[in-house]
């Protein structure tokens, strides 16, 4: 097992999850960091980030070619600014972490068995949403798959049962009468 940190010179700021919430750190940092005495490791289980509010829409319906606006793959555009050529992408699952003595930093052991050494830890691992939404999280292919299986799902349903009134059914419900609705259908 090798470990990513390999410059003992600067100090490694680790974020697990590259979401809404990891993005925003990561944007800020950014502009913030010093190259010289910092780098930025992302890590995330998926190959790419998945905008999931637009990913309601998404699984429904094919309209507005949202599979290239929400789906987006990790790359430069994600390392900008100062972080350009100092910040890189892991692709894995985080299995645990080991803490470092006295608060010096710790590692990650991800699911491939690598190791990743960090100074600072920030957990931004969002939500993790039930099917239609439970995205694969091995390529960008089985994501694609995922969702255009979705889509044939919602297209083929002469009914659809709802289980809760919160925000993701609401929105499917409301994405699937836009795009998908018959006069024949039944919603409950």
């Amino acid at each position: 097992m090798s470990s990513k940190k390999t410059d003992n010179e600067k100090t490694t700021i680790v974020i697990v999850g590259g979401g809404i919430g990891g993005l925003a750190l990561l944007n800020a940092l950014s502009t913030n960091i010093n190259p010289e005495k910092q780098t930025v490791v992302l890590v995330d289980a998926r190959p790419t980030h998945m905008h999931l509010i637009s990913s309601l829409r998404l699984v429904v319906s094919d309209a507005d070619d949202l599979m290239n606006k929400a789906v987006h793959p990790y790359g430069d555009h994600t390392f900008r600014n100062k972080l350009s050529g100092n910040g890189t992408f892991i692709h894995g699952s985080v299995n645990s972490v080991k803490f470092g003595d006295s608060g010096n930093g710790g590692e990650l052991i991800l699911d491939n068995g690598e190791i990743v050494a960090y100074d600072i830890l920030v957990l931004a691992t969002g939500s993790s949403w039930p099917r239609p939404l439970g995205f694969p999280t091995d390529s960008r292919s089985a994501i694609e798959e995922h969702i255009m299986a979705r889509r044939a799902e919602f297209s083929k349903a002469k009914d659809i049962l709802l289980v809760g009134g919160g925000s993701l059914g609401l929105g499917i419900f409301c994405f699937w009468l836009s795009y998908l609705s018959r006069p024949h259908h039944r919603i409950f």
